[in-house]
């Protein structure tokens, strides 16, 4: 395992690039082995593991994954566009922000989110794709049971975190994984952003 140590400013680096596109200009060399992300206080940032997904399971999941039709209204971030407010049919300004109609227009990136969320009062609910669409994550099982494992294998202190705050609520789990949701995005070179829903100190 390769250990990659990021500079000291690596925050005020990352939050410099925020909101711009992934270019070769950004690197300074290739990682093509697997390599973890170490910041200046020991904590793990990222984790790449190399070819340890087998075509026999990564094609179908392609394939199915490749239908999901939601757009990216909610996504500003990974979109790289400012939120606006949006307009309700009658023509007024609705309560909640959106990505701008003219950009969504000339976008073909769909989303679909698939599994378990949190409402109200932490209710949870099974997110709108999954109940249309349930095939999507069902059969895919075997996949996210592999990422679970391999996650495990390879940072078990961190994984085993993960996997009691999420054993903890159960109705809100993949199977007997540590995974709450599969998020799908296609089409789309994601605009870097930080994910703020997430729950701390782990990988998604």
């Amino acid at each position: 395992m390769r250990i990659l140590r990021l500079k000291q400013d690596w925050k005020r680096e990352a939050a410099q690039m925020r909101g711009q596109y992934p270019a070769s200009s950004h690197s300074t060399h290739t990682i093509d082995e697997d390599t973890v992300a170490v910041a200046p206080d020991g904590s793990i940032q990222c984790l790449l593991l190399k070819d340890r997904i087998p075509d026999y399971q990564y094609n179908p999941a392609f394939e199915l994954w490749d239908t999901v039709d939601d757009d990216l209204s909610n996504r500003g971030s990974v979109t790289g566009s400012p939120m606006l407010p949006g307009f309700r049919r009658d023509g007024t300004l609705g309560l909640r922000n959106r990505v701008p109609e003219e950009v969504l227009k000339i976008m073909s990136a769909r989303q679909g989110v698939l599994g378990y969320s949190v409402g109200p009062h932490g209710k949870c609910y099974k997110t709108p794709l999954y109940i249309r669409r349930p095939e999507l994550l069902d059969k895919n099982q075997k996949l996210i049971e592999l990422a679970d494992s391999l996650y495990a294998q390879a940072l078990p202190q961190i994984h085993a975190r993960q996997w009691a705050e999420v054993a903890s609520k159960p109705c809100w789990r993949l199977w007997d994984t540590c995974f709450t949701t599969c998020y799908v995005v296609r089409e789309l070179r994601c605009a870097y952003h930080p994910d703020t829903r997430n729950l701390r100190g782990v990988m998604s």
